[in-house]
């Protein structure tokens, strides 16, 4: 992940020392925020220069680095260990299926956005909720939308998955009578 810089990193014996101090050219500071200059040192910021007082790009100095953002946007840390950006990440190349109004819907958004790739790679789509729905979710709609590829949609409350039988070979489950598999609990 090069996009991101912690200031965290310490050298044995201390802070960061002024050689390794970190020059941030033509960082944003917030979303819509203004363009600056921004030095690191020892941990802290030491240093911001808005860009109209900049005159040119930074260039590296006494061994310091500087590193071109590009309007990159530059945020307060957050320390959060709940909220999964491994997951976040990965949502941003799934189907969003939180607004589908029936299992007919979810069919033919999966239809419409899974037909790309012909890799045997699965199709990942997340959030439906087939209680509000007229129709019940069945492994034969997916199938009609997208026999070849495998297709795994999670429920919005993730207690339950929709596959397509080629999802459900995958997994060693082929003979699943309707390719939508609940959470249950075991006594």
């Amino acid at each position: 992940m090069a996009d991101f810089v912690s200031t965290r990193r310490r050298l044995p014996g201390g802070d960061l020392s002024p050689a390794t101090a970190l020059t941030l050219d033509r960082v944003r500071l917030g979303a819509g925020g203004p363009l600056v200059r921004l030095r690191v040192a020892g941990g802290r910021v030491t240093h911001v220069v808005a860009e109209e007082g900049i005159g040119g790009r930074a260039t590296a100095a006494g061994g310091e680095r500087v590193l071109d953002l590009e309007g990159r946007v530059l945020l307060p840390g957050l320390w959060d260990a709940h909220v999964h950006m491994a997951e976040w990440a990965s949502a941003r190349h799934r189907l969003d299926l939180s607004g589908t109004a029936s299992a007919r819907a979810v069919a033919d958004i999966v239809r419409a956005r899974g037909g790309g790739a012909s890799d045997g790679t699965v199709l990942f789509g997340y959030g439906f909720r087939d209680g509000l729905w007229p129709d019940a979710p069945h492994k034969r709609l997916l199938d009609a939308a997208l026999p070849d590829r495998p297709v795994a949609l999670v429920s919005a409350d993730l207690h339950a998955a929709w596959l397509n039988s080629a999802c459900l070979a995958l997994v060693g489950r082929g003979d699943h009578p309707s390719g939508l598999v609940r959470e249950t609990r075991v006594p």
